[in-house]
C-alpha cells in the first residue's frame, strides 16, 4: 500500500465509524479521502484520529461563522494545518459525572469525610472536577443541587446505595493537570471543546453549554503539564489537613506501566503523610461518537483505594486477548468456538438493551492496556470497548414478515439488510455462502441489530415466497402477497439461480428509471420490506 493509498485509508475507516451517526461527516470523510488537500493537511502516515482533528477545525471555523461546511479546504488550509497539528480530539463528556458521583460519595462515607480536596488526573477543560454544581437522578433517589443548570439520569446496571444519596460533602478546592488543558472561561477554549462535539448533536451541545455556565461560576485550578511528572508538586501543595481525593475517568489507561506505576508510588509515598484516596476506577463515557446513554458502573461496585487499581491486560501475548484477536480475524475460528466479538460501546449497549449477556469485555485502560486493545481491533479508530458474544444468545426463529438472502456474501449489505429487517419487524434467513452476520463489517453495519433480529436457515420461513428479480416480475407495488410471507433476493451479479426462482411463488420486479441497471441489494430489501408495510 502506498503513503497516498494508507492514509485515504485512514479517512475511509474514520467515515465508515461514522455511518449512522452523522451523515454529514460520512459525506466529507469519504470526500477528503480523495482530496490532496486534506491528505497535505494531516501530514505522512496520519493517526487514527487525524480526520477527527480535521474536521474539529472546520467545525472551530462553522462555529465562528468563518466557514462553511460545504468550503473547499484550500480556502482554510493554514488554519487547519496549524490546528490539525496542535489540536488534540479533546471531549470532555460532562454525562461521565453521573457515573463519577456514587464513586465519589463511596469514597467519602469510607474516609468519614464530610469536606474534602479534588485533584483530576487529566481533566480537559474541568468540566466533571465541578461534578458537585450539577443534579443527578437514580433509582432509589436524587443528589445534588436543586438549582442546578445541568441534571442528569442513566441506566444503572447496579442499583446506587441510598445511603450514599443521603451524604452531604463539599469540595474546598479543585485541581487538575493536563497536557493541554482548555480554559472555557474563554469564548476561544469553550468554542474549541464545542468544535469536537458532533455537528447536530444538540443535546450534547446543550449539554456542554450548560457545564460551560456551571464551571465558569468558579473555574478550577487547571495546571498544564504531564501529571506524571506534576503530581508530586501539586500534591504537595494542597492542604495536608483534610482529605484530599485523587481521580480520573479514562486517562489511567493511556500512561503505561511506567507511568501508571509512578503515579501509584507518588500516592502511596503522599499517603504517608496525609490522608489521602485515590479513585482508580475507570469512567465509562462517549467519544466523539453520540452516546445515547450513560453506562452506570457496571461490572465494578464504585470503589476506591489507596493506590490501587485492578489488574489489567499488558501483554500481547495473553490467551484472553489472541482469543479475541482470533475471533475477529476468522470465520472458522468463530465457528469452531461458537463465540464472536463486538467491537465498541455502541454495539455492546445495544446487546445490553436487548438482553444479551456478554461472555466477556474488556475496556480500554481498565481491564486491558488501550493499545493493545487498538491493535487487535478491526476499527479505524480505537474502541473503547469490546465484548465477547456466544452465538446461541442471538434470536432465531421466524416472523410472519422474513426476508431470505441467496449467497449474499458482502457482510456490509448482510449488515444493512438486518438494519432494514429490524426497523420493520422482519427476520432474515441465509443460505449456505452468505456472508457472516456476527463478523466484524457486517456486525458495525448491523449497528446493534444483530441482536434483536430472528436468524433463520434459507428455506426455515414458511408461506408465499416472492423472488425479488431485476427484470420480468410483477411490479413490486402492485403486489399484495399478504403473510405469512418471505422475499427472496440474491447477491447483487449474480442474482437468484433459475432453480431457486422457479421454487418461489411469485416473482417481482422493482422498476427503475430508464439507463438504470440495477439496485443495490440492502436498498432492494429495504424496498421490500417498506412496500409490505405501507399496503399494511
Amino acid at each position: 500500500m502506498t503513503p497516498a493509498q494508507a492514509t485515504s485509508r485512514v479517512f475511509e475507516n474514520q467515515a465508515a465509524s461514522c455511518v449512522g451517526r452523522s451523515q454529514l461527516y460520512v459525506d466529507l470523510l469519504t470526500a477528503w479521502a480523495d482530496d490532496p488537500v486534506a491528505a497535505e493537511l494531516v501530514g505522512p502516515d496520519p493517526a487514527w484520529d487525524a480526520p477527527l482533528r480535521l474536521i474539529g477545525g472546520l467545525h472551530y471555523l462553522v462555529l465562528g461563522d468563518e466557514a462553511s461546511w460545504d468550503d473547499p479546504l484550500a480556502e482554510h488550509a493554514e488554519f487547519l494545518g496549524e490546528f490539525v497539528a496542535t489540536h488534540g480530539v479533546q471531549t470532555n463528556e460532562v454525562q461521565r459525572s453521573w457515573v463519577l458521583v456514587p464513586l465519589l460519595l463511596r469514597v467519602a462515607q469510607r474516609m468519614g469525610a464530610e469536606t474534602f480536596d479534588l485533584v483530576e488526573l487529566g481533566p480537559s477543560a474541568g468540566l466533571n472536577l465541578v461534578w458537585d454544581r450539577y443534579r443527578y437522578r437514580y433509582e432509589v433517589g436524587e443528589w445534588g443541587r436543586e438549582d442546578a443548570v445541568l441534571s442528569f439520569d442513566g441506566e444503572e446496571r447496579r442499583p446506587v446505595p441510598g445511603e450514599l444519596l443521603d451524604l452531604e460533602v463539599k469540595v474546598r478546592g479543585r485541581v487538575g493537570i493536563d497536557r493541554s488543558p482548555i480554559d472555557v472561561t474563554t469564548e476561544d477554549g469553550a468554542r474549541l471543546l464545542r468544535s469536537f462535539v458532533w455537528a447536530g448533536q444538540e443535546g450534547r451541545m446543550e449539554r456542554l453549554d450548560r457545564a460551560i455556565e456551571a464551571i465558569r461560576e468558579d473555574p478550577p485550578q487547571l495546571v498544564t503539564g504531564d501529571y506524571v511528572d506534576e503530581l508530586p508538586r501539586v500534591l504537595a501543595g494542597r492542604p495536608s489537613d483534610g482529605l484530599t481525593v485523587v481521580f480520573q475517568t479514562a486517562s489511567f489507561g493511556y500512561i503505561g506501566d511506567e507511568g501508571r506505576a509512578r503515579v501509584r508510588a507518588v500516592l502511596e509515598e503522599a499517603g504517608r503523610e496525609r490522608s489521602l484516596a485515590f479513585n482508580a476506577s475507570h469512567v465509562q463515557g462517549p467519544g466523539p461518537e453520540p452516546w445515547p446513554r450513560a453506562t452506570c458502573p457496571g461490572t465494578r461496585s464504585p470503589d476506591a483505594s489507596r493506590g490501587g487499581t485492578s489488574s489489567m491486560i499488558t501483554s500481547a501475548h495473553n490467551p484472553k486477548l489472541r482469543l479475541f484477536h482470533r475471533l475477529l480475524e476468522s470465520r472458522r475460528q468463530r465457528a469452531k468456538e461458537g463465540l464472536f466479538v463486538a467491537e465498541g460501546e455502541d454495539l455492546v449497549q445495544a446487546a445490553d438493551d436487548a438482553g444479551v449477556e456478554p461472555v466477556e469485555v474488556l475496556r480500554a485502560g481498565e481491564d486491558v492496556e488501550p493499545e493493545l486493545l487498538a491493535k487487535v481491533s478491526t476499527m479505524g479508530y480505537p474502541p473503547r470497548v469490546m465484548g465477547l458474544f456466544r452465538h446461541e444468545s442471538l434470536p432465531r426463529g421466524v416472523e410472519p414478515l422474513s426476508l431470505s438472502l441467496w449467497r449474499v456474501a458482502d457482510p456490509g449489505n448482510l449488515g444493512t439488510i438486518l438494519r432494514a429487517a429490524d426497523a420493520f419487524g422482519a427476520s432474515v434467513a441465509l443460505s449456505r455462502g452468505c456472508a457472516d452476520p456476527t463478523g466484524p463489517k457486517a456486525l458495525r453495519a448491523s449497528a446493534g441489530a444483530i441482536f434483536r433480529v430472528p436468524l433463520a436457515g434459507f428455506d426455515e420461513p414458511s408461506g408465499k415466497r416472492v423472488a425479488l428479480v431485476s427484470d420480468g416480475g410483477l411490479p413490486l407495488a402492485r403486489l399484495d402477497p399478504g403473510v405469512p410471507v418471505t422475499y427472496v433476493l440474491g447477491a447483487e451479479r449474480e442474482g437468484l439461480p433459475d432453480d431457486v426462482i422457479a421454487a418461489c411463488d411469485e416473482t417481482a420486479t422493482i422498476p427503475l428509471a430508464e439507463g438504470s441497471e440495477s439496485l443495490n441489494v440492502a436498498v432492494a430489501a429495504a424496498i421490500a420490506l417498506y412496500e409490505h408495510r405501507r399496503r399494511g
